[in-house]
């Protein structure tokens, strides 16, 4: 669909799934586990002639970063963008619907394919994000997905930044 696409993937992420001997780990049904490896070697395979493996830490383009985010996957990254003095961070799967993710960033997400090491992952990206107040895009939160985390007595709340036309 686009045929000048350029696409960024994590090494590890990419070594994962075409590993002949992957296992996935997450909480999901065998055939939906199955066809996760399926697709996700098909999609691989299909952009590796336009295909840059990256690592966590790696600035990618200008002022843009890749974070490591492992849990939901293992090789997974999310992305900070860095521009005329303001950050957005792009948390990528880390978390997942607000009222789970928000006020129960403990609770193991049955998606993810390392549980634990998700939690990990989102307790420290919900802590970064309510301390320093980086503006974040988290893709399963509602629309618009852009704002701030806050912290909330024992928890965390989203305030999202509305869109002007």
């Amino acid at each position: 669909m686009f045929p000048n696409a350029h696409y960024y993937l994590s090494e590890i992420e990419r070594d994962y799934w075409m590993d002949e001997a992957v296992v996935v780990t997450s909480r999901l049904p065998e055939p939906m586990k199955e066809m996760s490896i399926g697709a996700a070697r098909f999609q691989i395979g299909g952009m590796k002639d336009k295909l840059e493996l990256i690592r966590a830490g790696q600035e990618i383009l200008l002022g843009i970063t890749a974070i490591p985010a492992p849990g939901h996957t293992i090789g997974q990254l999310a992305f900070r963008i860095d521009t005329q003095g303001q950050s957005l961070l792009y948390t990528s799967d880390t978390m997942h619907t607000t009222a789970v993710s928000l006020e129960h960033p403990e609770w193991v997400n049955g998606m993810d394919h390392d549980g634990q090491l998700g939690v990990q992952t989102r307790k420290h990206f919900l802590d970064g994000l309510s301390a320093d107040r980086v503006m974040s895009m988290t893709p399963h939160f509602p629309f618009p997905a852009v704002g701030h985390v806050v912290r909330r007595g024992g928890s965390y709340a989203f305030e999202p930044i509305y869109w002007q036309w």
